[in-house]
């Protein structure tokens, strides 16, 4: 018997402990793959844009940070 109930509170608690480990997104997008239970090219295909899609923002933001924050010289 599946209980639809359990795995809503399954991504409740994945989102929560997600946001406190500061894991990527795309962690939680294998996730959500996983619960779904739709293993498919497409899914996989999914997953690998988003992965690709969170480490190309991830290398933009952190090149961003570093060239727009003022560096402090002691």
């Amino acid at each position: 018997m599946e209980i639809p109930l359990m795995k809503i509170l399954i991504v409740i608690f994945a989102v929560v402990i997600f946001i406190l480990a500061k894991f990527e997104h795309s962690i939680a997008n294998m996730l959500y793959l996983a619960i779904s239970t739709t293993f498919s090219a497409k899914g996989l295909l999914y997953v690998s844009i988003w992965i690709i899609g969170n480490a190309i923002g991830g290398i933009v933001l952190n090149i961003a940070e570093t060239k727009l924050t003022p560096q402090v010289k002691h």
